[in-house]
């Protein structure tokens, strides 16, 4: 017959805790086990390494991003292009390289936070911007992991000179976005090149 005394169990699962992480497994209790504690515990005592200082960053002033990015170096490039922003804040090619190396490191949200911060930036240095052939295969990489952010995709086309692609794409990001600002400066941006 089941007890109804004893205390049901918690199912299996993963659970975050600060820097470790704790599993915990059904336990089937008899009389004498009728503890919750963790069977493992996983911790690290590393702490996690703290982003780079002002003055670390300014160690990258001397270094090309685009480069970097190209080499696919994104930590390098993402210090590179922080601090290419901080020379000129209201430059866009910087932000526009920040946003594909932290794209490259898989983390999609900032990567669109700060895509978004460049093209509502001074956009006139993107305008002339080419990639070079190792740029291509990190842009064509993202074009691969990022088919479905028109946004995005739009822009890795303007980078690799696809203009007509982009143009297409462009105006499903612009059905897509609630505030439009950066979506229509590379509209913009994507019609002058067509133009000529």
């Amino acid at each position: 017959h089941y007890d109804t005394i004893r205390p049901r169990h918690r199912s299996g699962y993963y659970g975050f805790r600060n820097n470790s992480i704790t599993l915990i497994a059904p336990i089937i209790y008899s009389q004498g086990y009728r503890d919750e504690e963790p069977v493992r515990r996983y911790t690290t005592n590393a702490t996690r390494p703290a982003s780079p200082s002002t003055s670390s960053i300014s160690n990258y002033s001397n270094i090309d991003g685009w480069e970097a990015l190209s080499r696919y170096e994104s930590t390098t490039a993402i210090n590179a292009f922080k601090a290419q922003s901080q020379k000129d804040p209201k430059a866009s090619l910087p932000k526009i390289g920040f946003a594909l190396a932290t794209a490259l490191q898989g983390e999609s949200d900032k990567a669109f936070w700060a895509l978004n911060l460049a093209l509502i930036a001074d956009t006139r240095d993107l305008r002339y911007f080419s990639a070079d052939s190792g740029l291509r295969l990190v842009v064509d990489d993202l074009l691969d992991n990022y088919q479905n952010k028109s946004l995005m995709t739009a822009t890795l086309l303007y980078l690799i000179q696809d203009y007509r692609s982009a143009q297409s794409t462009i105006q499903t990001a612009l059905d897509e976005c609630d505030n439009c600002t950066g979506t229509r400066s590379l509209q913009r941006l994507i019609q002058q090149r067509l133009n000529g």
